[in-house]
């Protein structure tokens, strides 16, 4: 059995995911929300239930303005994606939730094409 890694906060970018959020909370889309809020809810429980990005993959974007040292996503059904970090302070390990967006906007941030 995979060993879990409880966080001891999960917070959201201020400038990507909590804007985002924040309008998501006030608009009609309650599955999305609901998948969010499910997803924060998991990954308060488990740092570790993403997908680890490989380094060479990082969005420069990430690197330079969060100076990442690690990178997850995770899919919330088939349409989003979230991604996040885990920072480590002391021996309490935070999860920072950077953005969430749709697949085809996840596949512009990460210069994928197809």
């Amino acid at each position: 059995m995979r060993k879990t890694l409880p966080a001891s906060n999960v917070i959201g970018s201020r400038d990507l995911f909590n804007p985002f959020y924040e309008k998501l909370k006030r608009s009609s889309d309650e599955k999305l929300l609901k998948m969010i809020q499910v997803f924060l809810d998991d990954l308060k429980r488990d740092l570790t239930i993403g997908i680890k990005v490989r380094k060479r993959q990082w969005p420069r974007c990430y690197v330079k303005k969060y100076k990442i040292t690690n990178l997850y996503k995770h899919n919330l059904g088939s349409r989003y994606r979230v991604t996040y970090t885990i920072l480590s302070q002391g021996e309490k390990k935070v999860g920072v939730v950077i953005e969430c967006m749709n697949h085809d906007a996840y596949n512009k941030r990460f210069d994928y094409t197809g």
